[in-house]
């Protein structure tokens, strides 16, 4: 079968950062490359979306999102204003369908949980696409969780074997 990621970095930052597995004075890192072995091993596309923040770690981002890259990634990034994140759910969406029209993937691995994405997501099951949705339970909103075929909490993911020393 095959599978495709699509990971809200977003989603993802903030779902960690909350649950303080991320941010000020933790001196670890989130290996993608293990993440997604724990959630969509078999994934052969793999797309990441994000934006550069407007001040503070944007160098560390920047650090970050080459090394994705390097790592076989192909990232998005929108752009931040007024604090807010734009572009990225859009391009995440238009992404999902587009390939999924395609035929580039059979089953679509989604790391958000953002509302704004269950339009696309209800698209491409009615295209006969498997989509799998991984978020963190707070951050789940209840349209996209009733959209995909099936929900897994990120608070299952062992995130001391994905994560690493800084």
């Amino acid at each position: 079968m095959k599978t495709a990621i699509f990971v809200d970095g977003n989603n993802l930052y903030n779902g960690l950062k909350g649950r303080q597995l991320l941010g000020k004075g933790r001196r670890q890192r989130i290996s993608m490359s293990a993440l997604v072995r724990y959630v969509a091993p078999e994934a052969a596309i793999k797309k990441y979306y994000s934006a550069l923040p407007e001040y503070g770690d944007g160098a560390l981002h920047l650090g970050f999102i080459e090394a994705l890259r390097r790592q076989g990634w192909e990232v998005f990034l929108g752009r931040v204003q007024q604090g807010q994140e734009k572009g990225t759910d859009v391009a995440l969406a238009t992404d999902l369908v587009f390939l999924g029209v395609q035929g580039a993937y059979d089953r679509a691995v989604i790391v958000s949980g953002d509302g704004d994405l269950a339009p696309a997501v209800s698209r491409v099951v009615q295209m006969g696409k498997e989509v799998e949705v991984w978020s963190f339970q707070g951050l789940l909103s209840l349209e996209l969780a009733q959209t995909a075929q099936s929900v897994r909490l990120l608070e299952e993911v062992p995130w001391e074997q994905v994560s690493y020393a800084a």
